[in-house]
């Protein structure tokens, strides 16, 4: 990455310090050339995407344009804290939503059976957070049904550069790469928040997911998939099947045999 892309990448934020203040827990943040600084942590900017990751998280397209920098810390390890980490799980999205990056039509009756139990009005002129924003989707067509202050899209994948070009009419949108469980923004950062899909990709419980979330927004929206106890027993065990399927297929990165695979399906 050149020179002038580094630049770029603080240039998009430097009216939005005051809010990029306001999202973390102290006082001390500015801007560097290609850098958020946060306190005594620093953070890199990709392409407008400020990079809240440790550095042993870091998907290729960061781990290059920080190699390209010099800034790069080699070898991958565990986290400090334990928390396990899903590089499958982020493998997988980041390509999944780089190679199916459009915001179609048919989103627009899935964004409605969402959010069909939200006061969207009642979101004007508030900041909101799409935790695990894929390629944006949710949030570009929230952006366009209301006027929102702010739309923090955050993904832990590479999807949230697809996130940045989707919403690149919307400069009231900040785009964070971040792991949900170690978010390092304060309590209520935002006046509401939601997470469609997501936390039943994560290797650890569901419900204890969403309490550690609940300090950073007043009101949430959580999607998650159910025991399907309304369901026939065959209709559940075709889905049995079709997941023993998905289990072996994920792991396998090849981009010929995923491009055939989905093709196929």
């Amino acid at each position: 990455m050149d020179g002038s892309s580094a630049r770029l990448g603080s240039t998009y934020y430097q009216n939005k310090l005051r809010t990029l203040s306001d999202l973390f827990p102290t006082s001390d943040v500015r801007l560097e050339a290609n850098a958020l600084v946060v306190g005594d942590k620093t953070y890199p900017i990709v392409d407008d995407v400020i990079i809240l990751i440790d550095p042993e998280q870091y998907p290729q397209r960061v781990r290059d344009a920080q190699k390209d920098r010099g800034q790069l810390q080699t070898g991958r390890r565990p986290h400090a804290d334990g928390k396990p980490f899903a590089e499958d799980i982020q493998y997988t999205f980041g390509a999944e939503w780089q190679r199916y990056d459009e915001v179609v039509t048919e989103y627009d009756s899935v964004f409605d059976t969402y959010f069909d139990i939200v006061d969207l009005e009642n979101l004007r002129g508030k900041r909101v957070c799409d935790l695990g924003c894929g390629t944006g989707r949710w949030a570009k067509l929230l952006s366009q049904k209301t006027q929102l202050k702010e739309i923090i899209c955050s993904d832990f994948s590479e999807a949230i550069f697809v996130a940045r070009r989707n919403l690149n009419d919307f400069p009231n949108a900040l785009f964070f790469m971040a792991d949900l469980q170690r978010l390092p923004f304060k309590e209520d950062f935002c006046d509401f928040l939601y997470c469609l899909g997501v936390l039943l990709t994560l290797p650890t419980d569901q419900l204890d997911q969403v309490r550690a979330l609940r300090k950073f927004a007043p009101k949430m929206l959580f999607y998650t998939y159910y025991s399907l106890d309304n369901r026939p027993f065959w209709w559940r065990g075709i889905f049995f099947l079709v997941n023993l399927l998905r289990l072996a297929v994920y792991r396998i990165r090849n981009p010929i045999f995923r491009d055939c695979f989905t093709w196929s399906i």
